[in-house]
């Protein structure tokens, strides 16, 4: 039987099962419509984006001769249904990937002689399906060159260690830091600078136009200059 986790805690903590193999979500393309007076059909402008999709699991559990599922039931809801926000996604039919997913929707829970317990699960989802190894942070060598084995552009968390000005160069942007005293972090899909979560470093980045590195598919050297003294990157590689 199959698996997933959600928020850390995986649902054979709950014995909880996939009856099922899972259907593999697509995610639409986001594009807005233009409808023009007289002329057949509509005009498409590509969002560079896709909307969320849907991963469901129908699922089961057995309490044997405990007769306890009302109480099996009141765990699994507490665990899916809490909190607010992405937390990751993960099951056992694609274990390398991981997705950010908002709690769940849980259907009524069939209890069958308050022996068995048996629902649906769903799961809106990112669409973005995250390599679980670029989700490790991997220091780098001065002029490194990372390789997006996918053919989408990932956004990067970068720790960026040093004194002083420096420059940091990806690929074929350059940017410019000053005021480094120990290390900050660049989280590129955030587009937000910062030492720990909270303490606000934007001040320390000088650039002109597009301020934040983008790993575009194949190959992208990293280098670094004057008071830069090491780089780390977690590249966050994703499919669909």
């Amino acid at each position: 039987m199959g698996w997933f986790k959600f928020d850390g805690k995986d649902s054979r903590e709950f014995g909880l099962q996939v009856g099922h193999i899972p259907g593999i979500p697509v995610p639409v393309r986001s594009v807005t419509e233009h409808t023009i007076p007289g002329r057949n059909g509509v005009l498409h402008t590509d969002n560079g984006s896709f909307d969320p999709v849907t991963v469901e699991y129908e699922v089961w559990f057995r309490d044997g001769r405990r007769r306890i599922v009302p109480q099996t039931a009141h765990a699994i809801k507490a665990w899916l249904l809490s909190g607010s926000g992405y937390r990751w996604l993960q099951d056992s039919y694609d274990p390398d990937f991981v997705r950010r997913a908002a709690p769940a929707e849980i259907d009524d829970i069939e209890n069958r002689f308050m022996l068995h317990g048996r629902t649906t699960v769903r799961f809106d989802c990112d669409p973005r399906a995250f390599l679980l190894t670029g989700l490790v942070p991997q220091a780098v060598s001065n002029g490194t060159v990372l390789f997006n084995p996918y053919s989408f552009p990932a956004l990067p968390l970068l720790k960026v260690t040093g004194s002083g000005m420096g420059a940091l160069t990806v690929g074929s942007l350059q940017i410019e830091l000053t005021g480094l005293t120990d290390y900050i972090y660049i989280d590129c899909e955030r587009q937000n600078v910062y030492r720990v979560l909270g303490e606000n470093k934007n001040e320390v980045l000088v650039s002109d136009g597009a301020a934040f590195p983008v790993l575009a598919p194949g190959e992208t050297a990293v280098s670094w200059s004057g008071g830069v003294t090491g780089v780390e990157i977690t590249p966050r590689w994703w499919t669909i």
